[in-house]
């Protein structure tokens, strides 16, 4: 939170924040780092590789520290966007969202792969849709 309110407003709001929240509910800002060890699920992880708010300056990024620090067997990350493996949209945070609505094989073969549901055949009329939107 502290790095899109910088970026946004000018100023770090994430340290006030979680002091308000911690008095008013009880509970602070949760660190992912420090849970994601304890999932032992597959976990698959999708980001878009230039999203500005999860980049720190030096270029490190919170989303590949957050999978490095996942200890679950198996696991993926999946970047998406301009100079990745899935070339899609301009590198908006927000079209990331879109992702799996328009390119879902990589979704459904994981929910294949740790559910065991084979994925539904594409009719031609229904790839045709998703060729349109």
């Amino acid at each position: 939170m502290g790095r899109v309110t910088k970026l946004k407003l000018g100023q770090d709001l994430a340290s006030a924040v979680d002091e308000i929240t911690e008095e008013k509910y009880g509970i602070r800002g949760l660190d992912s780092c420090e849970y994601v060890g304890a999932v032992k699920v597959p976990l698959m992880i999708t980001q878009v590789k230039a999203d500005i708010y999860v980049t720190g300056a030096d270029g490190s990024n919170d989303v590949q520290k957050i999978f490095d620090q996942c200890t679950s067997p198996e696991k993926k990350m999946i970047w998406v966007g301009p100079g990745t493996d899935r070339p899609y949209g301009t590198g908006k945070r927000f079209e990331g969202y879109n992702y799996f609505g328009e390119k879902p094989d990589d979704i459904l073969n994981f929910l294949e792969t740790h559910m065991g549901a084979p994925k539904p055949a594409m009719s031609d009329s229904d790839a045709d849709a998703v060729s349109r939107v």
